[in-house]
């Protein structure tokens, strides 16, 4: 695990609408990535909710959640789900990652600004449907965007410019190409070039319309990578891309004690012993009273300075992944084929099930702490 970094790592994946692969990626990624740019996210029913006026309940709908990923994304409008949305490292929370729907508000367009001292980073993900909604839209405002760092995502666009198998160039990838140049961004060429798109149907050619744009100044460096190990279910292969930072980022810190520790213990011992020293004997006025206030709130900081120690935030959370669900992911990765894709899938959900069972039970039974469950009905 790193300390500090001068890049963001970002994963960019057109998921299909597979929900459960979704959820998949947001758990063996969270070590390994700072940004999911997801285009086609799934959207349907989660839960329900309790409701005064229905006794089965308001749906809650959406995406996979997890707690190691802030959920970024806009809310549909006119019965119309969006068809992108992004997932943040915690992380990244010193950088104070914004959804921009001021720049722009789109279904099909997701502008992320992480700030960083006097520099603002703006990334920006995309789906272009077959009728170039997307690209026609940033055209006619390309002039309210920001300076962007990155573009990429889905954009439906086939160009001789990007794909050797095409013979043509046609308006529609021109127009993309000129949107670029408006934005200062030229196109990044993957390090292991080839096909982002490989149809189901078997009659269909592969074909490159994953793209990914940088400013000028990175666009020629290494710094994107096709990734078709995590492909997954989906026609489209997710690409890696690396965006430079001008400073590292801190980590975010918190002092912590571990439960049933010797530190913990420690402290239960010195406490008392501090407070007991506490004068308290002729409390006459609010001077006394504030003065004993103080000591009480000096001797918890003294004992807790004391024992506790200084702990990163990472990305670790308390996963339902193991390594029943590592090897069936390994062997559907192996040959991708759609029995060993059922075993995976049925190895999740019963794998996922049990490990919130167990915990329900150990918060509701042992800690008898009801409320926590709170963070984690979020995630069922």
């Amino acid at each position: 695990m790193r300390d500090t970094t001068k890049e963001i790592r970002l994963f960019s994946h057109n998921v299909a609408k597979n929900y459960m692969y979704l959820d998949v990626l947001l758990e063996t990624l969270q070590n390994s990535f700072d940004v999911l740019f997801v285009q086609e996210p799934p959207w349907r029913t989660i839960r329900q909710t309790p409701s005064p006026s229905n006794r089965d309940g308001e749906d809650i709908v959406g995406a996979p959640m997890h707690p190691t990923w802030l959920y970024m994304v806009r809310p549909p409008t006119n019965d119309e789900t969006p068809r992108v949305m992004a997932f943040v490292s915690k992380w990244l929370e010193r950088l104070r990652p914004s959804m921009r729907r001021d720049l722009a508000d789109h279904r099909d367009i997701f502008i992320l600004s992480l700030f960083q001292g006097n520099e603002t980073y703006h990334l920006m993900n995309v789906y272009n449907d077959a009728d170039g909604t997307a690209v026609r839209y940033l055209s006619n405002h390309v002039h309210e965007l920001p300076q962007l760092h990155y573009m990429g995502g889905d954009f439906n666009i086939h160009s001789r410019e990007w794909d050797p198998e095409v013979t043509h160039h046609r308006g529609d990838a021109i127009n993309l190409l000129e949107l670029a140049a408006d934005l200062d961004l030229e196109r990044t060429q993957p390090s292991n070039p080839g096909p982002t798109f490989i149809s189901h149907n078997p009659d269909l050619r592969p074909s490159v319309i994953d793209l990914v744009f940088h400013g000028i100044a990175e666009s020629a460096s290494d710094c994107t990578f096709r990734d078709p190990v995590r492909q997954g279910p989906s026609d489209h292969i997710p690409i890696f891309t690396v965006v430079k930072l001008d400073d590292e980022i801190e980590p975010v810190t918190r002092r912590t004690i571990p439960r049933d520790s010797e530190a913990e213990q420690a402290m239960r011992t010195e406490l008392p012993q501090k407070v007991a020293d506490i004068q308290v004997s002729d409390l006459e006025t609010r001077e006394d009273v504030e003065r004993v206030a103080q000591a009480l709130a000096d001797a918890y900081a003294e004992a807790w300075m004391a024992h506790s120690k200084v702990s990163r935030i990472t990305k670790h959370s308390q996963p339902w992944w193991n390594n029943e669900c590592s090897a069936k992911l390994a062997t559907y990765r192996n040959d991708k084929s759609d029995v060993n894709w059922y075993l995976f899938r049925d190895t999740v959900k019963r794998v996922k099930h049990e490990f919130f069972e167990t915990r329900i039970g150990e918060i509701a039974y042992a800690n008898r702490r009801p409320w926590d469950l709170m963070e984690w009905v979020k995630l069922l």
